[in-house]
Protein backbone atom coordinates (compact mmCIF):
# COMPACT_ATOMS: atom_id res chain seq x y z
CA UNK A 1 0.00 0.00 0.00
CA UNK A 2 1.58 3.26 -1.14
CA UNK A 3 -0.45 6.38 -0.43
CA UNK A 4 0.59 9.73 0.97
CA UNK A 5 0.18 10.63 4.63
CA UNK A 6 -2.41 13.24 3.70
CA UNK A 7 -4.28 10.69 1.59
CA UNK A 8 -4.24 8.24 4.49
CA UNK A 9 -5.78 10.84 6.81
CA UNK A 10 -8.45 11.76 4.27
CA UNK A 11 -9.28 8.18 3.37
CA UNK A 12 -9.38 7.10 7.00
CA UNK A 13 -11.76 9.89 7.90
CA UNK A 14 -14.07 9.23 4.96
CA UNK A 15 -14.12 5.46 5.33
CA UNK A 16 -12.54 4.76 1.92
CA UNK A 17 -9.41 3.14 3.29
CA UNK A 18 -9.52 -0.66 3.52
CA UNK A 19 -10.00 -0.60 7.28
CA UNK A 20 -13.08 -0.69 9.53
CA UNK A 21 -15.30 2.29 8.72
CA UNK A 22 -14.34 5.70 10.04
CA UNK A 23 -16.16 9.00 10.29
CA UNK A 24 -14.79 12.52 10.25
CA UNK A 25 -13.35 13.33 13.66
CA UNK A 26 -12.87 9.66 14.57
CA UNK A 27 -9.13 10.01 15.17
CA UNK A 28 -8.83 10.28 18.94
CA UNK A 29 -5.07 10.60 19.40
CA UNK A 30 -1.78 9.68 17.83
CA UNK A 31 1.90 9.26 18.63
CA UNK A 32 4.81 9.77 16.25
CA UNK A 33 8.20 8.10 16.46
CA UNK A 34 11.21 7.14 14.30
CA UNK A 35 12.16 3.46 14.10
CA UNK A 36 15.66 2.00 13.74
CA UNK A 37 15.40 2.06 9.92
CA UNK A 38 14.59 5.76 9.90
CA UNK A 39 10.91 5.24 9.06
CA UNK A 40 8.29 7.48 10.62
CA UNK A 41 5.82 5.49 12.71
CA UNK A 42 2.36 6.73 13.68
CA UNK A 43 0.27 4.99 16.31
CA UNK A 44 -3.24 6.33 15.86
CA UNK A 45 -6.42 5.65 17.82
CA UNK A 46 -9.85 5.35 16.22
CA UNK A 47 -12.77 4.99 18.68
CA UNK A 48 -14.76 2.89 16.19
CA UNK A 49 -12.13 0.22 15.72
CA UNK A 50 -8.93 0.41 17.79
CA UNK A 51 -5.28 1.43 17.59
CA UNK A 52 -3.34 1.15 14.34
CA UNK A 53 0.39 1.45 13.69
CA UNK A 54 1.31 3.11 10.39
CA UNK A 55 4.92 2.92 9.11
CA UNK A 56 5.81 5.66 6.62
CA UNK A 57 8.91 5.87 4.39
CA UNK A 58 9.48 8.80 2.05
CA UNK A 59 5.95 10.06 2.48
CA UNK A 60 4.50 6.67 1.55
CA UNK A 61 2.79 4.14 3.81
CA UNK A 62 4.93 0.98 3.97
CA UNK A 63 3.04 -0.98 6.59
CA UNK A 64 -0.28 -0.74 8.39
CA UNK A 65 -1.47 -3.02 11.16
CA UNK A 66 -3.88 -3.10 14.05
CA UNK A 67 -2.13 -3.35 17.41
CA UNK A 68 -4.95 -3.02 19.96
CA UNK A 69 -8.72 -2.95 20.36
CA UNK A 70 -8.64 -0.94 23.57
CA UNK A 71 -9.39 2.78 23.61
CA UNK A 72 -9.87 5.41 26.30
CA UNK A 73 -13.48 5.90 27.35
CA UNK A 74 -15.33 8.84 25.80
CA UNK A 75 -15.90 11.71 28.23
CA UNK A 76 -17.94 14.80 27.39
CA UNK A 77 -16.17 18.16 27.41
CA UNK A 78 -16.73 20.25 30.53
CA UNK A 79 -14.38 23.19 30.87
CA UNK A 80 -16.49 24.67 33.67
CA UNK A 81 -15.47 21.95 36.13
CA UNK A 82 -13.28 22.80 39.10
CA UNK A 83 -10.09 20.98 39.97
CA UNK A 84 -9.77 19.92 43.63
CA UNK A 85 -7.01 21.43 45.69
CA UNK A 86 -3.57 19.97 45.07
CA UNK A 87 -2.64 18.25 48.31
CA UNK A 88 1.16 18.42 48.23
CA UNK A 89 3.84 21.09 47.98
CA UNK A 90 7.29 20.46 46.51
CA UNK A 91 10.64 22.09 47.14
CA UNK A 92 12.36 24.53 44.79
CA UNK A 93 14.12 23.24 41.67
CA UNK A 94 15.79 21.58 39.95
CA UNK A 95 12.79 19.33 39.46
CA UNK A 96 12.81 15.67 38.56
CA UNK A 97 9.46 15.54 36.73
CA UNK A 98 6.21 17.35 36.00
CA UNK A 99 2.91 16.44 37.65
CA UNK A 100 -0.21 18.09 36.18
CA UNK A 101 -3.21 17.83 38.49
CA UNK A 102 -6.11 17.70 36.01
CA UNK A 103 -8.77 16.22 38.30
CA UNK A 104 -12.25 17.58 37.88
CA UNK A 105 -12.10 18.15 34.13
CA UNK A 106 -12.89 14.68 32.76
CA UNK A 107 -9.59 14.37 30.88
CA UNK A 108 -9.33 11.34 28.57
CA UNK A 109 -6.36 9.01 28.76
CA UNK A 110 -4.36 8.69 25.53
CA UNK A 111 -0.98 7.55 24.23
CA UNK A 112 0.27 11.02 23.36
CA UNK A 113 -1.60 13.85 25.11
CA UNK A 114 -0.23 17.36 25.16
CA UNK A 115 0.10 20.21 27.63
CA UNK A 116 -1.33 23.42 26.17
CA UNK A 117 -1.95 27.02 27.12
CA UNK A 118 -5.54 28.24 27.31
CA UNK A 119 -5.25 29.68 23.77
CA UNK A 120 -4.53 26.14 22.47
CA UNK A 121 -0.84 26.66 21.75
CA UNK A 122 1.34 23.70 22.67
CA UNK A 123 3.65 23.79 25.68
CA UNK A 124 4.78 20.17 25.43
CA UNK A 125 3.81 16.89 23.79
CA UNK A 126 5.28 16.69 20.28
CA UNK A 127 8.40 14.56 20.60
CA UNK A 128 10.01 11.40 19.26
CA UNK A 129 9.79 8.15 21.21
CA UNK A 130 10.10 4.54 20.10
CA UNK A 131 6.89 2.93 18.81
CA UNK A 132 7.04 0.27 21.53
CA UNK A 133 7.34 2.94 24.24
CA UNK A 134 4.44 4.97 22.83
CA UNK A 135 2.11 1.98 22.64
CA UNK A 136 3.08 0.22 25.86
CA UNK A 137 3.67 3.23 28.11
CA UNK A 138 2.42 6.41 26.46
CA UNK A 139 4.34 9.67 26.71
CA UNK A 140 2.78 10.40 30.10
CA UNK A 141 1.93 8.28 33.12
CA UNK A 142 -1.56 8.52 34.65
CA UNK A 143 -2.56 8.55 38.31
CA UNK A 144 -5.83 9.13 40.15
CA UNK A 145 -4.36 10.68 43.30
CA UNK A 146 -1.34 12.72 44.31
CA UNK A 147 -0.10 9.78 46.36
CA UNK A 148 -0.20 7.52 43.30
CA UNK A 149 1.53 10.18 41.17
CA UNK A 150 4.34 10.52 43.70
CA UNK A 151 4.90 6.76 43.59
CA UNK A 152 5.18 6.70 39.79
CA UNK A 153 8.52 5.55 38.42
CA UNK A 154 8.59 8.74 36.34
CA UNK A 155 8.14 11.08 39.29
CA UNK A 156 11.48 11.16 41.07
CA UNK A 157 12.03 12.85 44.42
CA UNK A 158 11.14 16.43 43.55
CA UNK A 159 8.35 16.87 40.98
CA UNK A 160 7.08 20.23 39.78
CA UNK A 161 3.34 20.19 40.54
CA UNK A 162 1.05 22.29 38.35
CA UNK A 163 -2.76 22.57 38.48
CA UNK A 164 -4.60 22.36 35.18
CA UNK A 165 -7.19 25.01 34.38
CA UNK A 166 -9.15 22.94 31.83
CA UNK A 167 -8.92 20.42 29.01
CA UNK A 168 -8.90 20.57 25.23
CA UNK A 169 -12.22 20.80 23.40
CA UNK A 170 -13.31 20.21 19.83
CA UNK A 171 -11.97 16.67 19.45
CA UNK A 172 -10.18 14.33 21.81
CA UNK A 173 -10.33 15.67 25.36
CA UNK A 174 -6.91 14.30 26.28
CA UNK A 175 -4.85 17.52 26.26
CA UNK A 176 -4.61 19.50 29.50
CA UNK A 177 -4.64 23.28 29.69
CA UNK A 178 -2.45 25.28 32.05
CA UNK A 179 -2.13 29.00 32.68
CA UNK A 180 0.36 31.14 30.74
CA UNK A 181 2.25 31.75 33.97
CA UNK A 182 2.57 28.04 34.71
CA UNK A 183 3.53 27.33 31.08
CA UNK A 184 6.43 29.75 31.36
CA UNK A 185 7.47 28.20 34.65
CA UNK A 186 7.37 24.64 33.26
CA UNK A 187 9.61 25.55 30.31
CA UNK A 188 11.98 27.53 32.52
CA UNK A 189 12.36 24.74 35.08
CA UNK A 190 12.77 22.15 32.33
CA UNK A 191 15.88 23.96 31.12
CA UNK A 192 17.52 22.81 34.36
CA UNK A 193 15.70 19.55 35.11
CA UNK A 194 15.38 18.21 31.53
CA UNK A 195 12.28 16.21 32.48
CA UNK A 196 10.00 16.93 29.51
CA UNK A 197 11.77 15.24 26.60
CA UNK A 198 12.48 12.20 28.78
CA UNK A 199 8.71 11.80 29.33
CA UNK A 200 8.92 12.28 33.08
CA UNK A 201 5.38 13.62 33.11
CA UNK A 202 2.39 12.44 35.15
CA UNK A 203 -1.23 13.51 34.72
CA UNK A 204 -3.59 13.13 37.69
CA UNK A 205 -7.07 12.47 36.32
CA UNK A 206 -10.48 11.40 37.63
Amino acid sequence: MRISIVSFALLACTGLLMLPSFAAGDVQGSSTAIDQQGHTVFASMFPSSGIYMVVVDGGQIKDLKKVSDSLPAEIKSDTSAKSPATDIKTESGPYTSLIVDARGFGVDRAMSPKVRKTDGSEVWGTLSVTPDFAIENGVVSYATSMEMAMKSSRCGKNPLVIKAVGKSVGGAACDVLISDEDASRVLSEDSAGKFLNTCRVVFIVD
